[in-house]
């Protein structure tokens, strides 16, 4: 987990990129390695929402998972404080998420005890797979 949320760091330096009109190929590059922390930062964090959360729970829980507040509120920053100003907040807004995450022991630990379980065959899941 520690690795996916290294690699989200790079999420705050796309709006930079963006706000000095950075070649194409370096925001190709950073984009590759938000891809990256994407991916196994949301690998992990599902299995661990299957995994803890009570099935009847999970959707409730999944629906605050990705709140597109910023998708909202971009379009009305950038007509307000302008493209530059929202690009730089964004930018530090990600960064101290990111800060914060990585701070945090319990969100550094995701995964490893799903990496204990399946390694061990005691994994557990809300998901009835045997056949009908």
């Amino acid at each position: 987990m520690l690795l996916a949320l290294w690699l989200f760091f790079a999420t705050a330096i796309v709006p930079l990129l963006l706000l000095v009109e950075a070649p194409i190929v370096a925001l190709a590059a950073c984009n590759l390695v938000v891809g990256l922390g994407f991916g196994l930062f949301d690998t992990i964090w599902n299995s661990t929402v299957q995994h803890r959360i009570p099935a009847e729970r999970v959707s409730r829980v999944s629906a605050w998972d990705w709140m597109p507040l910023g998708f909202a509120l971009a379009g009305v920053l950038t007509e307000t404080v302008g493209r530059s100003a929202t690009l730089a907040g964004m930018a530090v807004a990600t960064f101290v998420i990111c800060v914060v995450f990585i701070l945090d022991r319990d969100v550094r630990a995701l995964g490893s005890e799903l990496a204990g379980a399946a390694s061990t065959g005691t994994g557990t899941s809300n998901y009835d797979d045997s056949p009908a």
